[in-house]
């Protein structure tokens, strides 16, 4: 789960602002937004460093603003980009499609794998693995899951859990 405070609870203002495509094609965050300047979180790698003024000014352009990096590595940006958008699968059944919440906006609870979605009214329990998820799905639970996990991660995003 997510470690550094900063990334725990960025705003959905700022996440719309950017726009789930950008962040997940750059792995860039969003942080503070002046009006002006929004300043973002970008993934370090040892082997490429951090984001140059280049890239800034290119994604600045696609939001309207100028953007100042604070340097992430990639890992963990990855991690919380992942958290961010997991998908979340088994809704009640008169859900006939795919949640369109996102982990981020459900309430936290005392367990940081589980979260509380107040339109279903139900816990969502956050899964590491697609075997994991399919076995608490199959328990009639809510899950979240990352789309990047493993060969099978297709069922997860397109809600295909046997239940």
């Amino acid at each position: 789960m997510i470690q550094d405070p900063r990334l725990k609870e960025i705003p959905n203002a700022l996440l719309e602002l950017v726009g789930e495509e950008l962040i997940r094609s750059r792995y860039v965050l969003p942080y503070e937004d002046d009006g002006t300047q929004l300043t973002m979180f970008c993934p370090t790698h040892p082997e490429y460093g951090t984001f140059g003024q280049s890239t800034a000014d290119r994604v600045g352009a696609k939001i309207g603003r100028k953007v100042q990096w604070i340097p992430i590595h990639r890992d963990i940006m990855v991690q919380v980009i992942d958290e961010l958008y997991a998908a979340i699968d088994n809704c009640p059944a008169q859900f006939k499609f795919e949640c369109p919440k996102i982990w981020h906006s459900l309430d936290a609870t005392d367990n940081e794998k589980v979260r509380y979605c107040t339109a279903c009214q139900s816990n969502v329990y956050w899964c590491d693995r697609v075997s994991e998820a399919r076995a608490l799905a199959k328990e009639g639970k809510c899950v979240a899951i990352s789309g990047n996990n493993d060969a099978d991660d297709t069922l997860v995003r397109l809600g295909m859990f046997a239940t």
